[in-house]
């Protein structure tokens, strides 16, 4: 995954690695922003045998949000981000959101209009070992929705379209 986008490498040279993007991958994430020495996020796919430490991200991202604001106290850091498009249920407070590939957990959501912004905490550790430590206000980012929450939206959206005889 590179920055939290599941890509498969078609080919590899040296130091380089190569991937081919469909035009779904360019519109829905971050991938057509980058430049070489662009530092991304990159980790290996896990394996079903795998402890799972965190909430489900599959690296399919559902689009792009932008940093919105930055709050550092001491060696900490808060980060709001904008997002323009989102589901009703997808994102809550102290439920999970993927950001550049990242797993965080939303500290406080605030709808606007189709979308809104979130903030999330980052310790040192998260801030020193991935892109979010370097990243000013302003910065796309690609955003994905926790699995389990995109899957019962889709269900109750099903059902109450369902009950509406649509």
């Amino acid at each position: 995954a590179i920055d939290g986008c599941c890509l498969t490498v078609v080919e590899t040279s040296g130091e380089r690695i190569f991937f081919e993007l469909s035009r779904e991958t360019l519109e829905r994430t971050i991938a057509g922003d980058y430049a070489e020495g662009t530092t991304v996020n990159m980790e290996r796919s896990l394996s079903l045998s795998d402890r799972l430490g965190g909430h489900f991200v599959t690296g399919h991202i559902d689009g792009v949000g932008r940093v919105e604001a930055i709050s550092k106290e001491g060696e900490f850091c808060e980060m709001d981000f904008r997002v323009d498009l989102v589901s009703p249920g997808l994102v809550a407070e102290k439920g999970s959101v993927a950001v550049n590939g990242v797993s965080l957990t939303v500290a406080r959501w605030n709808r606007i209009g189709s979308g809104g912004v979130f903030r999330v905490a980052l310790i040192p550790e998260t801030l020193d070992r991935t892109n979010l430590g370097t990243a000013p206000v302003g910065t796309r980012v690609n955003i994905e929705y926790d699995l389990i929450a995109r899957y019962v939206v889709e269900a109750l959206t099903a059902r109450s379209e369902e009950e509406r005889g649509q």
